[in-house]
């Protein structure tokens, strides 16, 4: 049995170089800015779906910047939500017509005393502005991009 030591080497040099070709960054951190109408956008979500599928969000702070995690590289789409503004609690009548308010029951000789008031309600959060309905969803946005390492992700809506 002859041995070829050349041949060895290269059979080796060739495995691990077939098995090191697939080992390159596939996914990346995303940063970005998002605007709309030319004013940072201060509060909402951008929702990305990445070149695997996979849905991923970040949170968009007052300055409009966003941070998304481990996304897949390649082509991207992008959808972006803000809060909507809140509908006034609106007051309902029972059915039959009659309010079912409570009245006080005053006794009498005992002095009436006025009931604590109530826990101050935390004031909602101010809604953002009303962005057109189809960039809530990212397959109907049409705001694509493609994710490459180390590159901004801004997105302007206009």
């Amino acid at each position: 049995m002859k041995f070829f030591p050349r041949t060895g080497l290269t059979t080796l040099l060739a495995a691990v170089a077939a098995l090191t070709a697939g080992c390159g960054k596939t996914e990346t951190r995303v940063t970005g800015k998002v605007s709309f109408q030319n004013a940072p956008l201060t509060r909402g979500t951008v929702i990305l779906v990445d070149a695997t599928g996979v849905y991923h969000q970040g949170a968009i702070d007052a300055g409009g910047n966003f941070t998304i995690e481990s996304v897949a590289l390649g082509p991207a789409k992008i959808g972006v939500t803000v809060p909507k503004v809140p509908k006034p609690a609106e007051a309902k009548t029972p059915a039959g017509g009659k309010s079912r308010e409570k009245k006080p029951v005053v006794l009498e000789g005992v002095s009436p005393q006025k009931a604590p008031d109530p826990p101050a309600a935390h004031p909602p959060e101010a809604a953002g502005p009303q962005l057109p309905a189809a960039v809530n969803d990212p397959t109907t946005s049409g705001i694509t991009r493609d994710i490459k390492p180390g590159e901004p992700l801004d997105i302007a809506i206009p």
